[in-house]
């Protein structure tokens, strides 16, 4: 498919919006002191902007770059449920293919704010599995370095206050002088920053992006540096629109917090047309055949978590933490399930350390467990899967998933449906021959028992069918036990009624696979942590609950296998039809590289997840209340391990929680009233399940994956 290349020079200065260049040669200037003062470049916020809007507009190939934009969208598997929503959604409706339509037709003077919109569209969706990465957006990160907040309570049940971090670290000493923030740029302080974190959306859960606002070390051990100074000091690429906070405490003082923007150490641009043709030029083609090199594998860690005690054991790169916190007590901290940048093996070592440390725990006479999923956004979704055997050998884990049933993905299930599979192990969740059954029992006989007939909310979907086939997944590097060559653990090791999971809200994709598991089929409890000032109840599933995160590169790669696949089959008597051909280049999207603007890259939530016995609603949208929420102390923000007794002592040790917080829906006071939730056993007819020969998919992907992969384009 021709594209038509970016507007010359003369065209972009034409189309440049009468604002100064004067703001990039500002900022340039400034950019080029701190590189001879070797100190990081920041600058006022509103120079940044200005500096932003002066990138033209090439409003010529905006229709163009639109039209290959929605080819990935498309794959986004909750475009239509999206717009209607049920009551067990918080966050609000939003018609993303509408709002493209409204972004195509409007009028713009600047680049940025095209991208702009188009970007706040995309955050809108709540789906952390979502995500489009723009070239104007990053170019500057704004940022508050004054601002970091936390929300404390006295005693974890009574309705929090909000610090400054600094001012809260205070609070154990009593500092008479501190005192808390009271209003923010006129307005209530916890009004304020709930409209705040509505722009920047990483979650479907509003408490879990309530507390996404404030500092947490959680964070920080889950390799999120940025994240873990909260979204109050961190605006990361947009402009926060105000370029100070007028913080008012309760005391009557004040404090002024000034916005800034830190600079792209790539900006070397003296004008809007300039920094254009930096940032959003189209990428000259790779030479190293669509792939970028390899990831320096990280090294050990030499120590355990930063914040936390020294683990009782731990394995060399901090996937698992297991601690001692009582005579009687135990705990885990997972702050990720991510295995990338991890030497291959680091999957069986995290199992193996699990295993390990709850051995140890067991015989050391500890009979409680205490499961620490904050900041978790997920990972290597096997871990999931293999961790759930690990506490409940005995259990069935369930998955099932649908994609969305396009032009796109009909033509991609159907050429890699004529792929042999022993050509190669990656056709993912197109690939009929690799898929099973949710069971684990049965496989499909063909694309269109796969593909299938039903429609749900609005949309045509794809047959049920399970996240992968475990049997033929599991091996020596990437272990579920009692699948393939691994063997089940010997029984239980703590009673379900023994286990609490604790976190905030951030628990993501393979994240919140695991704790569905464990919830629903093991009948775990858990307590969440934060949330906004109300006494109510709240989900620690607080992140995108969607079974597949898929790079735009990623589907990429596939329609270039499938493009192969069609090639491969020319001049035989299955070829497929010329207006196959026709309509597969008609309906699948382009390589990045070939875009008529820079585009870096960007996801898709590419499939559904669904609970065991009820396939109609995906788990994105369903409603799960945590047994017990707490509120944090500013022993908790201090000291993030003391969440494990403060669980303890809600749960077990009768403190109680924040009052309303408990019985609610989803949880295992409501289950044991209701039908709601899952349910464990065997395949299909009673037959153990993991039987299939099918062979297994891609499951490296995680809840957020960066880095642009270039693509080769097969032309047919």
């Amino acid at each position: 498919m021709k594209v038509s290349t970016l507007l010359a020079s003369a065209s972009l200065a034409a189309a440049a919006n009468t604002t100064s260049n004067d703001a990039c040669s500002k900022v340039n200037k400034a950019h080029q002191q701190a590189i001879q003062k070797n100190t990081t470049a920041v600058v006022p916020a509103a120079l940044a902007q200005e500096c932003l809007k002066s990138m033209p507009f090439p409003k010529d190939v905006a229709h163009e770059f639109l039209a290959e934009l929605r080819k990935y969208i498309g794959f986004q598997s909750t475009l239509e449920i999206l717009q209607d929503p049920p009551s067990t959604y918080l966050s609000q409706p939003v018609d993303i293919l509408k709002g493209l339509d409204a972004i195509e037709k409007k009028s713009y003077d600047s680049h940025y704010d095209f991208d702009y919109d188009i970007g706040q569209l995309i955050n809108s969706a709540n789906d952390g599995h979502f995500s489009v990465s723009l070239c104007s957006l990053a170019i500057f990160s704004f940022q508050r370095p004054q601002g970091q907040m936390v929300s404390v309570s006295k005693d974890g049940r009574e309705t929090p206050s909000l610090y400054l971090y600094s001012d809260a670290k205070q609070l154990a000493a009593e500092n008479s002088t501190v005192s808390p923030v009271s209003t923010i740029n006129g307005q209530d302080a916890a009004q304020y920053l709930q409209k705040e974190v509505a722009s920047s959306r990483r979650s479907q859960d509003p408490d879990a992006r309530y507390n996404q606002l404030f500092t947490s070390i959680a964070i920080l051990s889950s390799g999120a540096p940025r994240e873990a100074g909260g979204a109050v000091t961190n605006n990361y690429d947009v402009y926060p629109g105000e370029d100070k906070l007028e913080v008012q405490f309760k005391n009557g003082t004040s404090f002024t917090v000034e916005t800034v923007a830190q600079i792209s150490k790539l900006f070397n641009a003296t004008s809007g047309e300039e920094l254009f043709h930096s940032f959003c030029g189209p990428v000259t083609p790779s030479k190293t055949n669509g792939t970028e090199p390899a990831a320096p594998t990280k090294p050990p860690s030499p120590s355990g978590p930063t914040g936390y005690p020294d683990p009782h054991l731990r394995d060399d790169y901090n996937q698992l933490n297991g601690y001692y916190f009582d005579n009687d007590s135990a705990a885990i901290f997972i702050p990720s399930f991510d295995s990338d940048g991890l030497p291959d093996n680091s999957s069986q070592l995290f199992a193996n350390t699990t295993i390990q440390f709850l051995r140890q725990a067991v015989a050391d006479g500890r009979t409680k467990l205490v499961i620490d999923v904050s900041g978790n956004g997920g990972g290597t979704i096997t871990r999931a899967f293999d961790l759930f055997k690990i506490f409940f050998p005995s259990e069935f884990p369930y998955s099932a998933t649908r994609f969305r049933r396009t032009g796109a993905s009909k033509k991609l299930a159907a050429a890699l449906g004529t792929v042999k599979s022993d050509d190669y192990q990656d056709v993912n969740a197109f690939g009929y021959q690799a898929a099973v059954t949710p069971d684990q029992y049965a496989d499909f006989s063909s694309v269109e028992e796969f593909l299938g007939n039903q429609t749900q909310h609005g949309v045509a979907v794809s047959s049920l069918f399970a996240n992968f086939n475990y049997t033929a997944t599991s091996n020596e590097d990437l272990p579920i036990h009692g699948y393939g060559p691994w063997r089940g653990v010997d029984g239980s090791l703590f009673k379900p009624e023994n286990i609490i999971i604790v976190g905030d809200g951030a628990c993501a994709s393979t994240c919140t696979t695991f704790v569905n598991l464990m919830t629903n089929v093991g009948k775990v409890r858990t307590v969440a942590f934060g949330g906004r000032p109300e006494e109510k109840p709240m989900q620690i599933m607080g992140g995108v609950r969607g079974a597949q995160a898929s790079q735009y590169s990623e589907l990429g790669l596939f329609v270039n296998k499938a493009a192969q696949a069609v090639q491969n089959l020319t001049n035989t008597s299955a070829a497929f039809s010329s207006d196959f051909k026709k309509e597969f280049i008609k309906t699948t999207p382009i390589p990045l590289a070939k875009f008529p603007v820079r585009l870096a890259g960007g996801s898709v939530n590419l499939r559904n997840a669904y609970q065991q016995g009820n396939d109609d609603l995906p788990l994105q949208f369903q409603y799960q209340a945590a047994d017990c929420r707490l509120f944090y102390t500013e022993e908790n923000v201090r000291n993030p391990a003391s969440i494990w007794k403060s669980a303890k002592d809600a749960l077990w040790g009768g403190k109680g929680c924040v009052r309303g917080s408990t019985g609610a829906k989803g949880s295992q006071e409501d289950n044991a009233t209701s039908t709601h939730g899952g349910s464990s056993g065997n395949g299909a007819n009673g037959k153990p399940p993991g039987t299939s020969g099918a062979m297994p998919v891609s499951i490296a992907w995680s809840s957020i994956a960066g880095g642009l992969l270039l693509m080769l384009w097969t032309t047919l």
